[in-house]
């Protein structure tokens, strides 16, 4: 993730469409510099920092424009971004005896108004998120730092009050301070936007596009490219069929749709498209919502039953084609903490009834009053609304009415996930190769203070979490993290559903695109980018 200080981001089935030659009847070709993204997600707002910044969409819009001192390329290999070399032991730009992280900006970087990027920007990016006045949608790993000095304009050591193992997933996006130092950051980048990337932001229409131009001030990146392209759109549609229309006509250049075995095979047979396929560390379940006193799901024995009353087997057979397995886990199975907790969950509708009875729905009860909950996700999403009706029709078999409850993206994840204003939801997370989950698990991540949309509450868990935060020795860590996934899935915290592939579709003559499994997303390297003329 570049930008977003989160640690994992919502995911949703089509996440983002490279630009295109948008040619319709009537229409002249665009100049080969300018291609469109079809994209199924409209950001609720521009900055990733904010509670409404937690959609997938605003990070794919702002990977272009804001960047990080650390990337993680499509292999999954951190590497120097803004700064001339990662910190280590080695190069004595880490120490651990008191933690403490040197960093060594590039010199040259300039913003794009063309003032330059120092030490203080990182600075301010510290103290804009630990600012207690903003709507910060997640401040861990940053509310371990003590203290930042800044020697001089290029350098920032950055004091922990203890050790820190996932310090390579902070800061991965800087702010301006020229530019927002004295403004609310609650509403300044909400709508505009300013970075160091390689491109700006021209325009938003909302409903409709987000365009983006070249950056001629771009200082050229880790590896002294300039952008290419002219300008990027982001044109937002929630159909998935129609977004792979698009691709087909021409009006968009590059879709990342779900992992649907029908739909990459019709993708791979249109003319002048190639097809990127790849694990990735993004995972689909089945949330429980815990918030409310009164919900049915604050019983584990209802959870429990669900989660038994669900066949997954199926699920992926007959909604994903076979081409993934069930996952066990929250993490993925290359992994090195993955533990496959989740076994336990084998399809059996018996042992679920006798779940329900133990929370007082037994067969007579629910014969006179069903137990109803909704279902939700984010509309015109194939493969998520097709799991929603397995679901609904194994749960009716244990005596559970399952109601359909959709919303367009923005309002899922902004109105109803975040404010905890939902049942049962599926989405997916996508997660760093740190296996940190701490925001999304830990009961003081509740949002607005995290990600923990469950409203989960253990405290071996959290006490676990945070004790793996501190470890910096992957060997310490690692029993730490299994313990974590068997009590996660002993109280059915949430169910596994399947790990997503990672499919991304485009013009065969747009050049560059190396799609990225990770939270960095498909624009992690536009400025390679480039559209061949026909």
């Amino acid at each position: 993730m570049m930008y977003i200080p989160k640690r994992l981001l919502f995911v949703v089935i089509v996440v983002s469409v490279v630009f295109a030659l948008y040619i319709v009847a009537g229409c002249a070709p665009r100049p080969s510099g300018d291609i469109v993204i079809g994209y199924d997600q409209e950001p609720a707002i521009l900055n990733g920092f904010l509670m409404g910044g937690a959609m997938m969409a605003t990070q794919d819009v702002t990977a272009a424009v804001l960047e990080g001192l650390i990337g993680l390329d499509n292999e999954l290999h951190y590497y120097p971004w803004l700064i001339t070399e990662i910190p280590s032991v080695e190069n004595e730009l880490l120490t651990e005896e008191p933690f403490t992280i040197t960093y060594k900006l590039r010199e040259g970087i300039t913003w794009s108004d063309g003032e330059p990027l120092t030490s203080q920007d990182i600075k301010f990016t510290w103290e804009t998120i630990m600012n207690p006045d903003w709507l910060i949608i997640s401040r861990v790993g940053y509310e371990k730092i003590e203290s930042i000095e800044t020697p001089d304009p290029l350098t920032a050591i950055v004091k922990f009050k203890e050790p820190y193992a996932p310090w390579k997933d902070i800061f991965r996006g800087i702010l301006p301070k020229h530019w927002l130092e004295g403004k609310d950051f609650n509403t300044a980048m909400n709508q505009e936007i300013l970075g160091s990337g390689p491109f700006i932001l021209k325009e938003w229409a909302a409903g409709d596009h987000i365009t983006l131009v070249k950056n001629e001030n771009y200082w050229g990146g880790p590896n002294g490219v300039k952008p290419k392209l002219d300008s990027i759109t982001f044109r937002f549609h929630p159909e998935t069929m129609a977004l792979i229309t698009m691709l087909k006509t021409g009006e968009v250049d590059l879709i990342i749709p779900p992992p649907d075995v029908a739909l990459l095979e019709q993708l791979q047979a249109i003319e002048g498209v190639e097809v990127q396929v790849q694990g990735g560390l993004i995972w689909e379940h089945l949330a429980f919502n815990q918030k409310d006193a009164g919900s049915p799901l604050r019983d584990i024995n209802v959870r429990k039953a669900i989660c038994y009353a669900i066949d997954r087997k199926t699920i992926v057979e007959q909604v994903l084609k076979g081409q993934v397995g069930v996952l066990q886990s929250i993490y993925a199975p290359t992994q090195a903490v993955y533990t496959p907790a989740w076994e336990q969950y084998t399809y059996d509708p018996e042992k679920a009834k006798q779940h329900l009875a133990e929370a007082g729905y037994t067969a007579e009860v629910l014969a006179e009053k069903p137990l109803k909950l909704k279902l939700g996700t984010t509309f015109g999403n194939v493969a998520r609304e097709q799991i929603q009706q397995v679901i609904q029709s194994q749960l009716r078999q244990v005596g559970i009415n399952v109601t359909i409850d959709n919303y367009d993206a923005a309002t899922w994840f902004s109105e109803k996930v975040d404010k905890g204003d939902y049942e049962m939801g599926i989405w997916a997370w996508v997660v760093s190769p740190d296996p940190d989950l701490e925001a999304t698990f830990a009961r003081d991540r509740i949002p607005p203070e995290g990600q923990n949309c469950y409203w989960y509450e253990n405290d071996k868990v959290t006490e676990l979490l945070k004790q793996a935060n501190t470890e910096v020795d992957d060997a310490k860590r690692l029993p730490l993290y299994q313990e974590v996934q068997k009590l996660l899935a002993d109280d059915a915290a949430l169910l596994p559903l399947y790990q997503r592939l990672n499919i991304v579709a485009f013009n065969a003559r747009l050049r560059g695109v190396k799609a990225n499994p990770s939270l960095v997303g498909t624009f992690w390297n536009t400025e390679e980018w480039s559209l061949e003329p026909e």
